[in-house]
């Protein structure tokens, strides 16, 4: 009987699979051709022209349009589309290399190397994962390379022997282009890279001294490039501090209702009107208040100003406070559910608005292919989750070093996850935007993927 019902959920799970797989082929080749209408893709189309960036660009994003669209003076095809084929591209070898590396574990049999490649599909083919490699954004690749650094590390670590110094200045030079793709993932890795340090100690009774200088060198090289490349002076938005970034987590949307504690300069300039605007969109501290702050006051005095604003808001709001971030923290980690229940109109985020782009120009096959998408990766989810607890139980197939390995690769990436969650939090305004955290889906959803093999071998 037991037999029988892991057979009934594993047909069920490829048969919703490859449901996806073929809608999103579908989207894919009806968007092949469209540039979503993101305010940061307009930006960055900009900046590609002169290359002029802001304190929130890294260099590497521009160059890469500035590039496909010199080829496309030369054959017939949208800058876009040769975009898309690229990061599509990058994402299915790295989600590819993922399985095999760190799911499957180097099999090399070859029913095992199409389910491999049919798994990758899927990853791929996720709505909030898709749309982000379709669209122009440095997430795509930054998200993709991430994966790829993941890989390296979790492969590192099963290695007892000396691990050569060449293989730590690959990581590194990976890392900086991440960073220089997208500048917070120069930071988003701090965490998961000092966590693998620690645990390599652990396991192996030696600190790879190594790992730790070439942080610091990759610190380094990325604040070069950014001095280089980005302008000093405010571009339209507000200044890159961590005091900027705790004013829209901490202060917004409280500027009208604690506009009495602020300077008499900042009430002066906006009125009880102007502040509830403010206390509306978030959109209007990067782009108004922050910059004319900013600009009134210089650099230096708007940070102190800010540190004030955010005190003072911690003082009167902390409960709030920590509450509106607790439930942001619990959306972002888990992003593929959060934002389907966003998208029936719970919560409080960018889903609706990244819904919209992403329908612009095929509204009933992007409904179709949302729904059934995102409904059956949570239905997935259930069902392994009950083959987990209710019918899988520790196996002989697996040796007891092997079951160590897995039990910390997913404790690593479940840190991994916790981390980048609790970075955009801090950083985002109170409204989660699953465009940024492309990752998170796509962990979990390698989570899922390993469950399932699981759960064949169980019924083997």
């Amino acid at each position: 009987m037991k037999k029988q019902i892991i057979e009934l959920i594993k047909y069920i799970i490829y048969i919703l699979m490859g449901l996806q797989i073929l809608l999103s082929i579908l989207w894919a080749i009806s968007n092949i051709t469209k540039v979503p209408n993101f305010q940061q893709s307009i930006e960055l189309f900009q900046m590609s022209s002169e290359l002029l960036l802001d304190e929130y660009t890294g260099i590497l994003y521009p160059l890469l349009i500035k590039a496909v669209q010199f080829v496309t003076k030369y054959i017939p095809i949208p800058a876009c589309t040769i975009l898309y084929i690229l990061q599509l591209g990058v994402a299915y070898m790295v989600y590819e290399e993922f399985l095999a590396k760190v799911v499957f574990v180097n099999h090399h049999n070859i029913r095992i190397r199409k389910q491999i490649r049919f798994f990758a599909g899927y990853v791929l083919t996720i709505p909030v994962v898709l749309q982000v490699h379709m669209a122009v954004l440095p997430y795509s690749l930054a998200s993709s390379l991430a994966v790829y650094i993941l890989t390296k590390l979790i492969g590192l670590y099963r290695i007892s022997a000396e691990i050569k110094v060449k293989e730590y200045v690959k990581l590194a030079l990976w890392w900086l282009i991440c960073g220089q793709l997208c500048i917070d993932y120069i930071w988003l890795f701090m965490i998961p890279v000092l966590i693998w340090v620690v645990s390599y100690a652990i396991r192996n009774k030696k600190l790879e001294l190594s790992l730790l200088i070439l942080v610091v060198l990759v610190l380094t090289g990325n604040s070069i490039c950014n001095s280089a490349f980005q302008t000093k002076e405010n571009t339209g938005k507000i200044q890159n501090s961590w005091e900027a970034a705790m004013l829209k987590r901490v202060v917004w949307p409280n500027f009208s209702r604690f506009s009495y504690f602020w300077k008499e300069e900042i009430r002066e300039t906006w009125d009880d009107a102007e502040l509830l605007v403010l206390s509306t969109y978030p959109e209007k501290v990067i782009y108004d208040f922050g910059p004319t702050i900013d600009e009134m006051f210089g650099r230096e005095e708007a940070n102190s100003i800010y540190r004030q604003m955010i005190g003072r808001s911690f003082e009167l709001d902390t409960k709030q406070i920590v509450l509106s971030a607790s439930q942001e923290l619990v959306a972002y980690i888990c992003t593929p559910v959060s934002t389907y229940l966003q998208l029936k109109g719970m919560g409080s985020s960018y889903a609706g608005w990244n819904y919209g782009r992403m329908k612009d120009y095929t509204p009933r096959l992007t409904g179709i292919y949302v729904e059934i998408s995102l409904s059956s990766w949570i239905f997935i989810m259930i069902l392994l989750l009950m083959a987990r607890f209710f019918i899988l139980k520790e196996k002989e197939w697996l040796p007891l070093e092997e079951r160590k390995y897995r039990r910390w690769t997913t404790g690593y990436l479940l840190t991994t996850v916790v981390w980048v969650s609790i970075w955009y939090v801090i950083v985002s305004a109170h409204m989660q935007d699953y465009l940024k955290v492309p990752m998170i889906s796509v962990i979990w959803t390698f989570g899922m993927i390993a469950v399932l093999i699981r759960t064949e071998k169980s019924g083997s």
